[in-house]
Parts: C-alpha cells; sequence; structure tokens
C-alpha cells in the first residue's frame, strides 16, 4: 500500500519517440521526463514510494534518466535470450511492431550501425542484445 507502480507509460514513451525522431535536445527531454514523473507523483495518497516498470526499449535513453532523477535508483531485470525471444515472437505492440513499418528509421536507431538485419528474429535478437548492452554500459 505503500508503493505506486507506473506500468510502461505511454507519455514517457512518446516522449522518448519524439526526442529520438525530431532529435530534441537532451536538457529539453530531461525538463519534461521530470514533468511526467512530478504529474504521476500527485495525488498519491498514503504512498511513499513510485515506481516506475519502463518499456524494456527505454534503456536506449537510460542516460537521460539518470540525469534527470541522479539519485534515484535503477535496476534493469532481463530474462534468458531464447525465452525472452520465444515471448516476443508471440506478442505485438512496442518495439516489435517497429519491424512492420515501412520506414525503417526509427528501427535503425536502436540498431548497430551498417548490420543487415533481414528477419523479424534477427531483429529482435539485435534489439535484446542492444537492451543488454546498453544496461551493461550504464
Amino acid at each position: 500500500p505503500e508503493v505506486r507502480v507506473v506500468s510502461e507509460s505511454e507519455a514517457i514513451n512518446g516522449l522518448l519517440l519524439s526526442a529520438v525522431l525530431h532529435q530534441m535536445k537532451a536538457d529539453d527531454v530531461i525538463l519534461i521526463l521530470r514533468k511526467i514523473v512530478r504529474l504521476y507523483s500527485k495525488g498519491a495518497g498514503s504512498e511513499k514510494y513510485l515506481v516506475f516498470k519502463l518499456t524494456s526499449w527505454n534503456v536506449f535513453q537510460i542516460e537521460l534518466f539518470k540525469q534527470a532523477f541522479s539519485k534515484v535508483k535503477w535496476l534493469f531485470l532481463h530474462r534468458e535470450d531464447q525465452s525472452l525471444l520465444s515471448s516476443l515472437e508471440r506478442s505485438d505492440g512496442g518495439f516489435i511492431d517497429w519491424w512492420e513499418h515501412p520506414v525503417d528509421a526509427l528501427r535503425k536507431h536502436f540498431l548497430p550501425i551498417g548490420k543487415e538485419i533481414e528477419s523479424k528474429r534477427d531483429y529482435l535478437l539485435e534489439m535484446i542484445r542492444g537492451h543488454k548492452h546498453k544496461a551493461a554500459q550504464a
């Protein structure tokens, strides 16, 4: 009862996608990110803690979160690769659907430069690797 959980906020996803697609300045993104979190904090009754479960691809922007909330602890949870891949192959939505988009600008932003991806399975594997790599770097 002391914890409020916000799961995969579309406000945050939309902001981070806008930041990528419109090449927003980091300072502007951080300012808006702080406003979003502040708005989610409003109206908390007896809750003392606010936890955000982010969409997995948000880890690519972890540095923005670390700058915006430098004193806040974060953690990255990851399932075993093959189990996660199987689950993603049966799902849709979010970054999974980026594979189907006719313009690859968004996909290419998150994939290694020069890497040719020829199947959805390969795309998902690269995204999984990217998630883990970015989290390990941070």
